[in-house]
């Protein structure tokens, strides 16, 4: 392999935001201990119909913001997980509303199987679920958008919230 061909691929492998987790484990760990939780020392609050409505409108929303999201980052041909190189910023669609659409719509989810599966555990750990994507993904997220887009970024921040 030539030097240069050993530095293009040196720099695909390090132009990322150094995400080595993925991200959706992140959730679902917590969630399934939550679940696991319920089951031994239950918590119960909530009707049946009312966590199977919350559940079921959860779940549509999570579905809903994922494609939605998924779609904006395929149809602008750049990557979905954040282990890949960004090749483009994408301000369009969803991610005109939401920076994060995709995590957003995985609280969604968790908070969609956290209902049907009558889990009050699972929704007190998404708070500490929330703020470990926040400190140890998105704010590496940020950081590599930050040096990869510069002013660009920057400016997107500005107009666009985390969540919302």
């Amino acid at each position: 392999m030539t030097d240069q061909a050993s530095n293009r691929s040196t720099d695909q492998a390090t132009d990322n935001a150094g995400i080595q987790f993925p991200p959706p484990f992140i959730y679902i760990i917590p969630l399934v201990l939550g679940i696991l939780a319920e089951h031994w020392w239950p918590l119960v609050i909530l009707p049946v119909w009312l966590r199977m409505v919350l559940g079921g409108l959860s779940l549509a929303i999570s579905l809903g913001i994922l494609i939605t999201g998924a779609y904006e980052l395929r149809r602008n041909k750049t990557a979905i997980v954040p282990h890949d190189p960004a090749t483009v910023l994408v301000e369009s669609g969803i991610y005109s509303r939401t920076r994060n659409p995709l995590y957003l719509g995985l609280i969604f989810f968790y908070l969609g199987f956290a209902f049907l599966f009558s889990s009050l555990w699972a929704i007190i750990l998404l708070p500490d679920v929330i703020f470990v994507i926040q400190r140890f993904v998105i704010a590496k997220e940020e950081a590599y958008l930050e040096r990869r887009f510069g002013e660009a970024y920057l400016e997107y921040k500005q107009r666009v919230g985390r969540w919302f």
